[in-house]
């Protein structure tokens, strides 16, 4: 399956000049580390697979993924801002990744889940999934 970590992290670095931090979220540490450095968003693939009837199409399976971003903020303002700026760089964006030979749709919201206050501080998880094309080879 292909992933674009890589791609979604960039693209919100370069979109969302509020956000401090934007990382990998493979690594807990950076997120550990970066509480002071908020707001911040770490990206994980969330879930993917084909739908239960999977659309093919000369020699193409539809896949549909979905990304994880952990946005964590001190304060409600800070949200509506990063939450403003995450739209804005994500929804209807159709990734073009070199050398993949993956056709990408464009992202669409999924949903946005808060999983904790700690220490003042918000932890939500938003979830954007994105269809794709692939072919053999």
């Amino acid at each position: 399956m292909e992933l674009i970590v890589d791609e979604v992290v960039a693209r919100l670095k370069a979109q969302c000049p509020s956000v401090r931090s934007v990382a990998d979220a493979t690594d807990m540490e950076p997120i550990k580390s970066a509480r002071s450095e908020l707001p911040g968003i770490f990206v994980f693939l969330a879930s993917g697979g084909s739908p239960e009837s999977p659309e093919t199409t000369a020699g193409r399976q539809r896949v549909v993924v979905r990304y994880g971003l952990n946005v964590v903020v001190k304060d409600q303002a800070d949200l509506k801002q990063v939450f403003a700026e995450i739209k804005t760089a994500l929804l209807a964006w159709c990734p073009e990744v070199p050398g993949s030979s993956a056709v990408w749709d464009a992202f669409q919201f999924h949903s946005v889940d808060l999983q904790a206050i700690e220490n003042g501080q918000f932890w939500y998880v938003q979830q954007w999934r994105i269809p794709f094309w692939v072919s053999p080879g």
